[in-house]
């Protein structure tokens, strides 16, 4: 028992925010992503990378049963971790797919063909904001 015991206790996490350079408070505020076609419950990036950051290790798994248009994914990316996700909409599902390999191209800095240019892509995506 002592030994369980003492490997729940080196293994439980906090919620801790200010550790991990997350917003310190109780309330986070974030822009809301804006654009044509967007998911009707779209998260921005950086809060779910917040989220992601305060609740797991690196390595770990982030499951998101509502991935919608993988704004999860793509913080999961951005932080080295594993992804599983669920989605009922084919039309999300496709869009979430096509916007984590986007995202993770310009994460590795990978170059993207665009109509038979090739460019480098070397910085993050960058979402439009309210």
């Amino acid at each position: 028992y002592e030994d369980l015991l003492a490997e729940h206790f080196a293994n439980q996490r906090f919620f801790d925010v200010a550790g991990h350079g997350g917003p310190d408070c109780d309330v986070w505020s974030y822009r809301s992503p804006l654009g044509k076609n967007r998911h009707p419950a779209e998260k921005p990036i950086e809060m779910m990378r917040d989220l992601i950051l305060t609740s797991t290790r690196p390595g770990e798994t982030v499951l998101d049963p509502f991935s919608g248009s993988g704004s999860t994914w793509c913080a999961a990316i951005d932080l080295g971790r594993r992804f599983v996700g669920c989605e009922l909409s084919e039309e999300w599902i496709a869009a979430a797919t096509a916007r984590a390999s986007r995202h993770e191209a310009v994460a590795a800095g990978k170059v993207l063909t665009n109509q038979g240019e090739r460019k480098r892509i070397t910085g993050p995506l960058f979402e439009e904001y309210e």
